[in-house]
């Protein structure tokens, strides 16, 4: 999450590899994972894969009845839409 949202562009492809192997290790199924590779997506400026990622983000979260974490995707996912990296150094994307 930290090299997603608070790294140099050099970090964002380290960022994606980490998150990429979470989703992985997780079964997909973990919307705290793919909540973090959007960001990671985003800070490489790969922003339709962010939001195509925040979406199943949202999606799980939802499903999981994450409301904290629902909010924070929302607005993380206004952010990719608009072209926006997410790199408030207090957005979590944890409950």
């Amino acid at each position: 999450w930290m090299l997603a949202t608070q790294g140099g562009a050099d970090d964002a492809a380290e960022a994606i590899r980490w998150a990429e192997k979470a989703v992985e290790l997780s079964g997909r199924v973990d919307a705290s994972h793919h909540d973090t590779l959007a960001a990671a997506y985003a800070a490489a400026g790969q922003f339709d894969r962010a939001v195509e990622t925040a979406q199943r983000a949202l999606d799980l979260a939802r499903t999981e009845r994450r409301l904290p974490l629902v909010n924070g995707i929302q607005q993380r996912l206004k952010q990719y839409q608009n072209g926006q990296p997410c790199r408030a150094a207090n957005d979590v994307n944890l409950e």
